[in-house]
Parts: structure tokens; sequence; C-alpha cells
């Protein structure tokens, strides 16, 4: 079930980039070139409801990039959510973009993920997986200072008795520039989407150098 709604998606994904990109030349959205150098924090808030277990967990991430060349960029994340169950992960990998306008960015992300669970009672869990993101970044029509990102990931973490075992996610993400090198950033996540049974949302900063 999951493969099939990660398939669809991610088709979605992609027949949205192209419409996106011919709304772009359309509607004369203004050009921007994005920033892969940032440092992005923020608080999460998220809502756990599965198999009996309702959690509501809290806490801060700190996401990473650095481009290595106009194309190619590294992207890092790390976060650390607590209530009954405490959950750190660290996540790191390459990433390509590829320009599908003067306003829209098509990019993917592979991630090597550690994960770490320490259940409140009980012994803590950890390890090691993986993490595939395909994106897109486009101007807002209306505002020039207004971008937006949607996401799409699949994640295989093999801890808390499947706990992160083939999960897809989705972000929609907000970006506000403040100032010319400081954005705030919203997000608004639905995780696990095969059985859409978690929410999140992410209220925080972002610094590009």
């Amino acid at each position: 079930m999951r493969k099939q709604v990660a398939t669809t998606l991610a088709g979605g994904l992609i027949a949205y980039g192209a419409v996106a990109a011919q709304a772009a030349a359309q509607l004369h959205l203004p050009a921007r070139e994005f920033s892969y150098d940032y440092v992005e924090g923020g608080v999460v808030l998220t809502e756990y409801d599965r198999d009996g277990l309702d959690q509501d967990p809290v806490g801060p991430r700190i996401i990473g990039s650095t481009a290595l060349s106009r194309h190619v960029f590294v992207r890092g994340e790390a976060s650390y959510l607590t209530d009954d169950i405490d959950v750190t992960t660290l996540a790191v990998g390459p990433g390509v973009r590829l320009p599908a306008g003067s306003a829209i960015d098509l990019y993917g992300v592979a991630s090597l993920v550690t994960r770490d669970t320490d259940p409140d009672g009980g012994s803590s869990e950890s390890g090691t997986g993986y993490q595939v993101t395909a994106g897109i970044r486009h101007s807002c029509p209306l505002l020039d200072n207004m971008a937006y990102t949607w996401e799409i990931d699949y994640l295989d973490v093999d801890t808390f008795e499947d706990f992160d075992d083939g999960v897809v996610n989705l972000t929609a993400k907000g970006v506000y520039a403040l100032a010319p090198q400081w954005d705030a950033v919203a997000d608004l996540q639905i995780n696990d989407a095969g059985d859409g049974d978690e929410l999140g949302l992410v209220i925080g900063g972002r610094y590009n150098f």
C-alpha cells in the first residue's frame, strides 16, 4: 500500500513540477536564484497516533545545506523530539538541483539516516537506514518575498517495532524573506502518508550564507 502511495505521490509531484513550470512562464513569476547555502532552525510540533500509541513529541530541528556546485549540494538534518518516547535523528546526504525556469527548482536528496528511540520505561533502540527525497521550490506569484517548497520522501529506518520501517512523508514549506540573508520558515507535514495518522508543524528561521 505504501509503495503504491509513494508512486502515486511521486508521479503527482513530477506532474505538478511540469505544470508549475508552464504556469511560471505564463504568469511571469518573479525570478529567483534559490540558495542552497543555509542553516535553518526551528521547533517541531508533532501529533502521533498509531497502534494505540498516542504521542505529541516536541523538540528542536536543525537543517544545514551547502552547495558544492551550481547543481550539486549536501544537506544534513538533526532533530530531537521528546514525549513518552525520545527520538533523536541524524541525516546527511548529497542532493542534485535542476532549475526548471527562472522561478522553479526541482531537486532530489539521498540521505543516510541514523535514529535512536528511547521510550520511557523501556529499552532504547538504534537503527540506520536511508531517506530519499524529491522536491520543488518555486516563487509566489503574488508576493516577491515569498517562496514555497513541496517535498515527498520515503524513509526506511528499522527501529522501535517498525516505527519508521518504510514510511512516506509529505511536507509543504513556506519561506518568507525578512532580510537579504534571513528568512522566516514554516512547515506543514503529513508523516506516514500511507496511513495518514501523523501530522507535524515546524516554525523557525533560516540564515542564508
